[in-house]
């Protein structure tokens, strides 16, 4: 092939076969350089086009599940440059070859990019790029209404916004919430596997939780948050989160028995469960007098926490909510997040 590319550079048909050829020596990053040149000196070959778009593909899974590795792990630097690869790949391939399956591939990349930042305790930026991923599968769900699929990644880019937006005490993670309950009830009477009981009780939960434990108690609704709440355990009793929500939700609402009843439930099904629902124990102890007791449930969460997220937002306010119920000595002040620009529109 080379020799030809030497005869007529401007020729884009032995970059083409170039590509070809290092394609199938597994050599991706010279696979993508030859057809970018093809497509380059063509931009109305449409095989060329295709060949490019899928070759960025390939190197964008192989950087992918590099990212993904380095995010099991808690590398978070590693993982940031391989998923920063992995969208730019994703991007280009759109740009390439527009279609349904690029697009959606960049949402997938905007979704691994706000998990990454999400885990990384640095909700803001996790919330920019959840709403690229958002923008992109509202516009895919409006292309085909009739298509389940694209209906329930919208619905669950709507659940990470949420859970991003109530981290940064945002409203709109109500709305979101909402939205995403909505959904998950329309693909629930379509059969489709995102409606299914878990999915749909998960929904419930995941709404009852923003209105029991949102920072602003003018915003809260303890009462639906309870009735919710209970829907999620009815419909998966043995799943301990529910009945983590269910307690602090019946907490907000002022029945302490009740709630102390469901957070030992909670923490039954989930192996001793964790600071969440660690410092809403410990607060509906001490609301019932047993002060003893509420102050080893405290230094258990506490525990808990340090050792396994000593940032996170919504732990840091139910610590110093314990903290000052329990008369104890100040809890540290939230570390602030660096600002990260927003992700490429």
């Amino acid at each position: 092939t080379i020799p030809y590319i030497a005869l007529d550079p401007k020729d884009a048909r032995p970059y083409h076969g170039l590509g070809v050829a290092l394609r199938e020596k597994g050599d991706l990053e010279g696979t993508i350089t030859a057809f970018r040149d093809a497509v380059a000196l063509d931009p109305k070959s449409a095989q060329a086009r295709q060949d490019l778009g899928r070759a960025q593909t390939r190197l964008a899974v192989f950087y992918r599940d590099r990212g993904l590795a380095c995010l099991r792990a808690r590398s978070w630097e590693a993982a940031k440059r391989f998923f920063d690869k992995h969208l730019k790949l994703c991007e280009q391939a759109a740009d390439t070859e527009p279609s349904s399956l690029h697009k959606s591939n960049v949402a997938w990349a905007y979704r691994d990019m706000g998990d990454l930042y999400l885990l990384w305790e640095k909700p803001a930026t996790a919330r920019d790029y959840y709403l690229g991923n958002l923008k992109l599968r509202t516009e895919l769900a409006a292309a085909d209404p009739e298509d389940l699929d694209a209906q329930a990644r919208m619905a669950q880019a709507k659940w990470y916004l949420s859970m991003a937006s109530l981290q940064l005490v945002d409203a709109a993670a109500l709305e979101y919430s909402r939205e995403h309950l909505e959904l998950t009830k329309v693909l629930a009477e379509g059969k489709h596997p995102w409606g299914d009981t878990w999915h749909l009780s998960k929904a419930y939960d995941d709404l009852a939780w923003c209105l029991a434990t949102f920072p602003d108690p003018q915003v809260r609704d303890p009462g639906r948050a309870v009735e919710l709440a209970k829907k999620a355990v009815e419909l998966a009793p043995q799943d301990g989160n529910w009945s983590k929500t269910l307690g602090a939700a019946l907490y907000r609402a002022g029945d302490w028995q009740a709630a102390a009843a469901a957070l030992a439930t909670s923490m039954e099904l989930r192996n001793g469960g964790d600071g969440f629902d660690g410092f809403f124990l410990a607060m509906a102890l001490w609301q019932l007098g047993d002060k003893d007791k509420a102050r080893e449930r405290y230094t258990q969460a506490v525990q808990w926490m340090d050792n396994n997220k000593p940032a996170d937002a919504q732990l840091l306010r139910f610590r110093a909510e314990a903290t000052g119920l329990l008369g104890l000595s100040k809890p540290p002040a939230p570390p602030k997040e660096e600002k990260k620009p927003p992700p490429k529109k």
